[in-house]
């Protein structure tokens, strides 16, 4: 028993108030298994058997930590987002915020624009980077693209004589002849820059082959007030953008019969403002899966099967015709053109629809 005014316990010796020692009761053997708390194994436990006398004459557990025990563990998380303003980072202050450091751990200090990952023991930094903005050419499949932002070399009011292929395949449109160049406008729509058209002869021509399936882009405006039959992108397979009725509807046209889109009542085409225009032909497919369809503003009009698999081995922008003869001419402006030669996905129209809008 122990005595109230305190015993000194030694390891083999007895207690001073004449209690023997039992190294039974003393022993915290390897077969010791701690008890649980609070739904995890903890280091709190007696030793199965044993027994220590109280003042109370009642059994009692020995109060240890185990070394195998987790109940105090901290965590160790891979990946953490904590308020680390400093511009340092170590193992001090990841304890301090009651987080375990281990390596692979990243921490993300945005405050200073710096990723901090543990490696062998040691923490390391680096910047971090802002994910790049979308550009037409992050889709493989890109043939030609025209961005009347990047013309260069002009002024507002120039005639434009060629208008450069931004994929980096070199199909440039060019109009040789001063009288049917289209005229370059800055402060348009939404204050960029377009090419302008004048509805009778103006015109560009590109000498080259588009293979099928195909998907096209083009942010264009027709004018408020034009004639019928104006054609905005024009192939040598008779396919392209076109309007065909004033004030009514922009069709898709392929082997000269139109699939046609209707804008509807608030959305028509001779309201004066840009139109983003995606068309997509895939001759092998059938409607069900939208062989042939074209979309207006991201919305999609009826798909149709169209045996159309002439070779397009040229297209002109602003109207149908050669460089020296247009016809069907456009009045209007054209903004942006993409060409892809494959069968983008929905996922990807819808980005790059994103990106022109």
């Amino acid at each position: 028993m122990l005595s109230p005014a305190g015993d000194t316990v030694s390891a083999i010796g007895n207690f001073t108030s004449g209690a023997t020692y039992n190294a039974a009761n003393w022993n915290l053997s390897a077969s010791y298994t701690p008890s649980s708390h609070a739904g995890q194994s903890q280091a709190h436990g007696a030793p199965s058997g044993s027994t220590l006398e109280s003042t109370i004459g009642s059994r009692s557990k020995v109060d240890a930590h185990a070394a195998s025990s987790t109940a105090h563990t901290l965590l160790a998380p891979t990946a953490l987002q904590l308020p680390i303003n400093n511009g340092a980072v170590s193992d001090v202050t990841i304890t301090a915020l009651g987080k375990k450091p281990a390596d692979g751990m990243t921490v993300l200090d945005t405050a200073n624009g710096l990723q901090w990952t543990r490696s062998l023991g040691s923490w390391y930094a680096m910047a971090l980077t802002t994910p790049s903005a979308f550009s037409p050419t992050s889709i493989p499949s890109l043939f030609a693209w025209y961005d009347a932002s990047q013309i260069n070399g002009i002024s507002a009011g120039d005639r434009v004589p060629q208008w450069d292929d931004l994929s980096g395949y070199n199909h440039h449109l060019v109009q040789p002849n001063l009288s049917n160049m289209a005229t370059y406008r800055t402060n348009q729509q939404n204050g960029k820059p377009a090419v302008e058209f004048n509805g009778s002869t103006t015109n560009f021509y590109c000498a080259a082959n588009i293979s099928h399936p195909f998907t096209v882009f083009a942010v264009i405006r027709f004018a408020a007030s034009r004639a019928a039959n104006q054609y905005a992108l024009f192939t040598g397979s008779q396919m392209g953008f076109a309007s065909l009725t004033p004030g009514t509807k922009i069709v898709a046209l392929a082997n000269g019969a139109g699939n046609s889109f209707n804008a509807g009542s608030g959305n028509s085409v001779n309201d004066g403002t840009a139109k983003v225009l995606c068309m997509q032909f895939d001759p092998s497919a059938d409607p069900g899966t939208g062989g042939f369809f074209m979309r207006q503003n991201g919305v999609q009009g009826p798909s149709a099967a169209i045996a159309n698999t002439n070779s397009t081995t040229f297209f002109t922008l602003g109207s149908s015709g050669s460089t020296a003869s247009p016809t069907n001419v456009m009045n209007g402006q054209i903004y942006e053109v993409l060409i892809y030669t494959g069968r983008l996905t929905s996922a990807q129209i819808s980005q790059v629809e994103s990106y022109l809008s």
